[in-house]
């Protein structure tokens, strides 16, 4: 499903409530999307031409660390190449990491999901500033599932946004 520039501004709404401070000035450079595709997987043989930027879904899937890196390599390592090859930007469109309510419980290992959420976001934002692909991501949307002022998430978004 695409969403249009609105979609995409409303969608850093909640981040920038959460944590105004580390995301100053982040979002300028997205004003000038056009059309921005969000979508929970893209496809390896997606063809996404026409759009000027295309995302997902980044969730925790209750996996271990080792595994939540290996995931997170790919995933960013597929949306460069979909991104290459529709002749795109590309951005974590939505990181979410639920670990209430509904989404309650531990990862595979029994860690429990609320102990992790600081450990996945280091890693995908680690991993994000790290990337190495062809083409290099060019935003990173969170959504404040987890108790972000005042702790270590805090302090990795900070900042993590600090080097933009």
């Amino acid at each position: 499903m695409g969403y249009g520039l609105e979609g995409v501004r409303l969608s850093g709404a909640p981040a920038a409530r959460a944590c105004p401070a580390a995301i100053k000035g982040f979002w300028a450079p997205i004003w000038s999307v056009a059309r921005a595709l969000r979508n929970d997987a893209v496809q390896r043989n997606g063809n996404y031409r026409g759009f000027d930027l295309i995302g997902e879904t980044i969730q925790h899937h209750r996996k271990i660390e080792a595994e939540f890196r290996d995931y997170i390599l790919t995933r960013y390592e597929l949306l460069s190449a979909v991104a290459g090859a529709s002749q795109c930007d590309w951005s974590v469109m939505e990181f979410w990491m639920p670990f209430r309510a509904q989404f309650a419980g531990q990862t595979k290992d029994g860690v429990p999901l609320e102990k992790m959420v600081p450990a996945y976001y280091r890693m995908a934002v680690r991993e994000y500033l790290d990337f190495q692909g062809a083409m290099k991501p060019v935003g990173f949307v969170f959504h404040p599932w987890a108790e972000v002022k005042g702790s270590e998430t805090e302090a990795t978004l900070k900042d993590f946004f600090s080097k933009f």
